[in-house]
């Protein structure tokens, strides 16, 4: 036995399919799901800077010369009196 068009359009049908289906949608938003993309692709970033170094540095400790290099760039305060 078919619904009628007429059945399947009316208000209170609607209303029973909305109900069924758990409308609105309760799943979320994908926040989640979006931080741990972003975070993988950030680590692979990471992960190839690090390989790229080690392989034109010879063995040079990616992290190690980044904080010297960091360090270094500071420019020293001298006073004079």
């Amino acid at each position: 036995m078919t619904a009628s068009p007429l059945a399947i359009s009316s208000p209170f049908f609607i209303r029973a399919i909305r109900k069924a289906s758990n409308y609105p949608d309760q799943t979320g938003s994908g926040c989640a799901t979006a931080l741990i993309v972003i975070f993988l692709f950030i680590t692979a970033f990471l992960v190839g800077l690090y390989m790229r170094h080690y392989k034109e540095t010879e063995g040079g400790n990616f992290f190690s010369d980044v904080a010297d290099k960091i360090s270094g760039t500071i420019p020293k305060i001298k006073v004079e009196r």
